[in-house]
C-alpha cells in the first residue's frame, strides 16, 4: 500500500504513522527524502527488501524532495513503475511536517492517483476551544475556564503545542490555575520565529511586521529580540555542520532538534548565508542596545522601522 500523509500537525502525523507501522518496529525502514544525493531507486530497494526480522516492511520517506518541488517524471520513473504495481506485504509512506507536498505537480497526481492520502491539518480557529476543551477533559486534569483560556492563548491554534503544554501540566503536582500555565506552559515553539526570519529575508513586510506585532502581543520586544537571535544562532550552527558534511539525521542528533524544526532550518538556510546571519545578528544586538538606552521610541516601532530599513537595502 502507497500512503501520503500531509498537514501542518506534527501530533497528527506521527500518529497516523504509528498507526501504519504498529508496535513491531523490526520491519521499518526510514529514509530522509531531502538528502542532495537520494535516488528514487533507492526508495524502490528499500521497497523490495526482504527483512529477516519481520514479515512486513515498512518505508517511511519524510520531505520527499520529488513531492515538495516540481521535477520531470522522467527522473522518478523507477518510482512510479513500482507505485503502480506495489509489494502487497510493503507499506510506502511519503510524509510531510511542513505542509509543503505540491499537489498540482505531475509526479504527485501519478503517485497520488495509486495511494491513500491523509490531510492532517489543525482544527479551524473557530473549533479550536472545543478541542481543546475535550484534549483537556481527555487528559484527566482539573483546569478552570480561565487556565483553558490562557492555555489556548499561548498554543495559538497548535494542537501538537497543546498536547505538549498538556504534557507539562500533568506533572504539576499542585492546583492549576491560569498562573501556573502562563509559568509552565511554552508558547509558538520554533514556527513564528521561522516564519518571521523567511519573511524578512523575502522581503515581505507585511508579513514581517504582523508576525512580529502577534510575537510581541503587547509585551516587551526584548524577548522577541532574544528569540530572533537564538534562532539566528541556531541556523548559523546548523549551516556549519551541513558544510562540515554531516547528514540531517546527524545535525538533529548533535543539535538535540526534532525533526520539525531542522526542517525548518533548512527552509530558511535556502535564503541565508552565513555572512548574512552575522549580519542580522550584529543588527540585533545593535538594536537592542539603541532600545535599552534611549526609551523615546518604544521597541516595537523601532523594530518595524528596522525590517523597514533592512528591507530597503
Amino acid at each position: 500500500m502507497i500512503y501520503i500523509i500531509e498537514g501542518n500537525e506534527e501530533i497528527f502525523i506521527r500518529r497516523k504513522i504509528d498507526e501504519i507501522c504498529g508496535k513491531d518496529l523490526s520491519g521499518v525502514i526510514r529514509i530522509d527524502g531531502t538528502a542532495k544525493d537520494l535516488q528514487p531507486a533507492q526508495i524502490v530497494e528499500a521497497c523490495e527488501s526482504n527483512s529477516l526480522f519481520s514479515e512486513r516492511c515498512i518505508v517511511l520517506v519524510n520531505e520527499p524532495y520529488f513531492l515538495t518541488k516540481a521535477v520531470e517524471e522522467k527522473e522518478v520513473k523507477v518510482l512510479l513503475d513500482y507505485v503502480k504495481d506495489p509489494l502487497y506485504d510493503t507499506e510506502l509512506v511519503f510524509y510531510t511536517l511542513n505542509d509543503n507536498f505540491i499537489s498540482r505537480s505531475v509526479v504527485y497526481k501519478a503517485i497520488s492517483s495509486n495511494a491513500q492520502i491523509f490531510k492532517l491539518n489543525s482544527p479551524q480557529m473557530k473549533d479550536f476551544p472545543s478541542f481543546l476543551s475535550q484534549a483537556v477533559t481527555e487528559s484527566g486534569l482539573a483546569i478552570d475556564r480561565g487556565s483553558k483560556e490562557m492555555l489556548g492563548s499561548i498554543c495559538r491554534n497548535s494542537v501538537t503545542l497543546l498536547y505538549r503544554n498538556l504534557q507539562i501540566l500533568s506533572l504539576y503536582p499542585e492546583k492549576i490555575d491560569a498562573s501556573v500555565v502562563e509559568k509552565l506552559c511554552t508558547a509558538s515553539d520554533d514556527t513564528d520565529s521561522f516564519e518571521l526570519i523567511n519573511a524578512m529575508t523575502a522581503g515581505n513586510v507585511t508579513r514581517s511586521i504582523a508576525l512580529s506585532r502577534r510575537m510581541n502581543d503587547g509585551k516587551s520586544s526584548f524577548g522577541l529580540f532574544s528569540l530572533l537571535a537564538g534562532q539566528l544562532r541556531f541556523l548559523y550552527y546548523v549551516s556549519y555542520l551541513s558544510g562540515e558534511g554531516n547528514s540531517r539525521s546527524d545535525i538533529m542528533r548533535l543539535t538535540q532538534s526534532r525533526e520539525y524544526r531542522i526542517i525548518k532550518a533548512f527552509e530558511a538556510l535556502s535564503r541565508l548565508s552565513q555572512e548574512k546571519i552575522l549580519s542580522l545578528l550584529n543588527d540585533l544586538s545593535h538594536l537592542d542596545t539603541i532600545c535599552r538606552n534611549d526609551s523615546s521610541i518604544d521597541e516595537q516601532t523601532r523594530f518595524e522601522l528596522y525590517i523597514l530599513n533592512l528591507l530597503r537595502n
